[in-house]
């Protein structure tokens, strides 16, 4: 209960605007697959400049990345949306991974996601409406809801793009190859 609790008065004291929220959309490095990268408001007892990344979404799960923070190990986390005045819609996760200390890999159920964006589409904008990712009480992120219900339409729209048209020219990369 001590993480919400601190989670919610972080929120409360948040600013009215989420100005410092920033969408970019990039293609993987690797894959060349579309990215949404968001820097969204830092929440928690030692608030961090975490970024967020959404990939494309596989079968029934979206995958997001988490980084920018030394996270603490087995730490629960959680992913929100909504505001404390009407209530949160939780988004079901199914698998959290850790490939490096400050990074965490989040799996989450595609179903649970879409039907938290149905549960507060239309619900009006407000300065504490936000889609939240907290990580124990030491560390979240929170996003300004309907910019990044927008950027996640735009980031699906991408993904189901003909894959021909995304596919890098690995000729270049190959001469590091060596």
């Amino acid at each position: 209960m001590r993480p919400l609790f601190c989670l919610l008065a972080a929120l409360a004291a948040a600013p009215a605007a989420h100005a410092q929220d920033s969408f970019v959309r990039e293609a993987d490095f690797l894959t060349g697959r579309p990215l949404l990268s968001v820097l969204g408001s830092g929440l928690g007892q030692q608030p961090a400049a975490l970024t967020l990344e959404f990939s494309c979404p596989g079968t029934g799960v979206w995958s997001l990345d988490l980084h920018g923070a030394d996270f603490p190990v087995g730490a629960p986390i959680t992913f929100d949306l909504g505001d404390a005045e009407r209530g949160w819609q939780e988004v079901r996760l199914l698998a959290v991974q850790r490939p490096d200390a400050d990074r965490l890999r989040i799996v989450v159920d595609e179903a649970s996601f879409r039907a938290a964006l149905a549960g507060v589409a239309g619900v009006p904008e407000t300065a504490t409406t936000a889609a939240v990712l907290q990580v124990g009480s030491e560390f979240g992120v929170a996003v300004g809801l309907e910019a990044l219900a927008r950027e996640i339409g735009h980031l699906a729209q991408d993904c189901q793009a003909p894959r021909a048209a995304r596919v890098r020219d690995a000729a270049p990369l190959a001469r590091y190859a060596r």
